[in-house]
């Protein structure tokens, strides 16, 4: 297929809008939102170097001769590269599985302080949850002040939970 042809522009396009519409879809509502819990915690941990060993063996059974000519200081750049991409593959799709599959609503009033944002992450409210046990950051919360107390809603499924709505007491 000729690469300048509509046939082909056409699809390419409109997958790669695609792909960046899932990707800030990801970004700003399901990653802020889905909160691990240990054992998804874990799953991520093992999954993702166990993903990046597979696409290094598959590389090599392969027989790719550019890869199998490169050094081995450039193998090892391609396999940590490898480990950074199948780890934030596998963190969104934990963080959808969790969305997905979480279905118990519940609520619980807690105390809050007050978490800035920054250049890289978003203002909210720090809570600690007792189903993840650990302290969350809740983000897309209007300005409660520095400490108070807030009720947190979520939905509680098998890997962790995703937190719905908060309101000030």
């Amino acid at each position: 297929m000729n690469k300048n042809s509509y046939a082909y522009l056409i699809p390419t396009t409109i997958g790669l809008l695609l792909l960046i519409a899932l990707i800030l879809v990801w970004t700003f509502i399901i990653w802020p939102s889905a909160h691990f819990n240990p054992i998804a915690e874990k799953i991520a941990l093992i999954s993702s170097p166990a993903l990046a060993i597979i696409l290094m063996v598959w590389g090599w059974h392969t027989g790719n001769s550019r890869f199998l000519r490169k050094k081995p200081l450039d193998r090892l750049k391609v396999f940590f590269g490898l480990l950074i991409a199948s780890g934030l593959v596998m963190d969104a799709l934990l963080s959808v599985v969790i969305l997905l599959t979480s279905t118990v609503f519940s609520s619980y009033v807690t105390s809050y302080e007050y978490a800035a944002g920054g250049r890289h992450n978003c203002a909210g409210i720090r809570v600690f949850d007792t189903e993840v046990n650990k302290q969350i950051k809740i983000c897309r919360t209007s300005y409660y002040g520095e400490q108070g107390w807030v009720r947190v809603e979520k939905r509680s499924g098998p890997l962790g939970i995703v937190v719905i709505d908060t309101t000030r007491l």
